[in-house]
């Protein structure tokens, strides 16, 4: 976890816990938020840290409104 946190310093993202009532975890631009009441474990922490990473490093955003195709594609981005 470490080694994660490290990167995301470097590449100025900041990550807070925040408590919200249906999601997981919300990345925007430079920013990282996860839930810790919906978050099981320490492994399970690690992942969903980098998976949010790849979103941030690669630009892979999206919305609400966003078709399932650029979800999708996004999502695929985020996890190379």
């Amino acid at each position: 976890m470490n080694g994660l946190l490290k990167i995301a310093n470097e590449e100025n993202i900041k990550i807070d816990f925040y408590p919200m009532k249906k999601l997981k975890v919300v990345s925007i631009p430079h920013s990282i938020a996860i839930n810790p009441k919906k978050v099981q474990s320490n492994r399970e922490l690690k992942e969903i840290v980098a998976h949010e990473i790849g979103h941030q490093k690669r630009n892979a955003f999206y919305n609400i409104n966003s078709t399932y195709e650029t979800k999708a594609r996004q999502e695929e981005r985020a996890a190379r």
